[in-house]
């Protein structure tokens, strides 16, 4: 091999495998043996994202867990299997790899750790199903708790030792309570949170989560969450999007209490929020003010939810008017009472739009519907779907 390709500088090596591992992670992961230069920019990006980009999760269970401190590794020991406990009497690996992890999965560690402590024939037996991440474990309340023992210890670690986590996913299926229990008895080092820039969280979120989070995060790009079901965590949501910095994306599903509240919270990101979707939300006249501020949106869909007004909805200037909008989306959404919002928010925001996308049986009124034909003339039902799509 070239001696200048071997010497490339180390920013120079570090786009090349950033650019190969798009191509193939195989690719990279030789790079690796070609020498220490090559290892120290390659693992770094094997690395960002572990578990959501490997074909062998058990592996990396047993990677990380070489490199618990001694003390930790103790405490295992007594609390699980020969056979599980023979990793962690091997000597720590060369690099501290954890500190590389940029994307933390929670509920994909969960599970992987599940399968590793299950019997060596049925890990046999799931090599070839390893990549599709989805198979039965045991359940066994024995199991259960060594499950935990390991999650409790492997979950601080990652966090301690990461340099800087961008994604953080605490969804999980529902049935997992004794993991959401797991996760509010888990201590999270508030510098662990400081980085992140992706919050997804689709389930049930630990107690008092988001106030944790409050305090460090500000640079939150992206946020796809469920609404809260505890008022205390609603107000720390609120407060934790009005202290960020620049968020892009915000995705919210099942509206709870105060969700106007937390609706009005997103008017502090209006300067840089430019994609939106709301499922199954309930709004109401100060929710729909709120949104109305989002002057730079560009993306807003509203789906699965209903409308329920005090009064009629007419909003004045500069409501609603969002002069970078091309998509609107307002699928499934049932209306108590009049149509006046529905009515307001097409008013304002047909001018700018290229493409519409509206349910079937959503009635608009003749003025609205001459608006549409004429900014969208391209319509395209699907019955299946029950939705019409108008484009430009």
């Amino acid at each position: 091999m070239d001696e200048i390709t071997i010497n490339l500088p180390f920013e120079t090596l570090t786009q090349v495998f950033q650019n190969l591992f798009e191509i193939s992670s195989c690719s990279v992961k030789n790079c690796v043996y070609v020498n220490k230069s090559w290892a120290i920019a390659a693992l770094p990006i094997l690395w960002r994202a572990p578990f959501t980009n490997t074909d062998n999760s058990i592996k990396l269970i047993e990677t990380l867990l070489t490199n618990l401190p001694e003390n930790k590794k103790v405490v295992l020991t007594q609390n699980l299997s020969s056979k599980c406990s023979k990793c962690l009497s091997k000597s720590s690996t060369m690099y501290n790899y954890a500190e590389w992890i940029r994307e933390l999965p929670f509920e994909l560690i969960f599970n992987s750790i599940r399968w590793w402590l299950d019997s060596p024939m049925l890990q046999k037996k799931k090599k070839k199903l390893l990549h599709s991440k989805v198979y039965s474990t045991s359940n066994d309340y024995e199991q259960v708790n060594k499950v935990q023992d390991v999650y409790s210890i492997l979950i601080p670690f990652i966090f301690e030792s990461s340099k800087g986590l961008y994604t953080l996913d605490l969804t999980f299926q529902p049935g997992h309570s004794r993991l959401l229990n797991l996760l509010e008895q888990i201590e999270i080092s508030n510098e662990s949170l400081r980085s992140i820039t992706d919050l997804y969280c689709h389930g049930i979120i630990p107690k008092n989560f988001y106030g944790a989070l409050k305090k460090v995060t500000r640079k939150l790009k992206r946020l796809y969450l469920n609404h809260p079901q505890q008022e205390d965590d609603v107000a720390d949501l609120a407060e934790l999007i009005r202290y960020q910095k620049g968020l892009q994306s915000i995705r919210l599903n099942n509206s709870r209490t105060k969700i106007s509240m937390l609706l009005q919270s997103f008017s502090s990101q209006a300067a840089t929020l430019t994609t939106l979707r709301l499922h199954a939300i309930l709004l109401m006249n100060k929710g729909l003010d709120a949104l109305g501020t989002l002057v730079n949106l560009e993306s807003l869909e509203i789906k699965r939810s209903r409308t329920s007004l005090f009064y009629a909805y007419d909003p004045p200037d500069p409501l609603w008017i969002m002069p970078h909008l091309k998509k609107l989306h307002l699928i499934e959404i049932r209306v108590w009472g009049d149509m006046s919002a529905i009515h307001a928010i097409l008013r304002k925001t047909i001018p700018v739009l290229d493409e519409l996308v509206i349910s079937q049986f959503l009635s608009v009124n003749s003025a609205t519907q001459l608006a549409i034909n004429k900014r969208l003339p391209l319509r395209q039902e699907e019955t299946s779907k029950m939705i019409i799509t108008f484009t430009r």
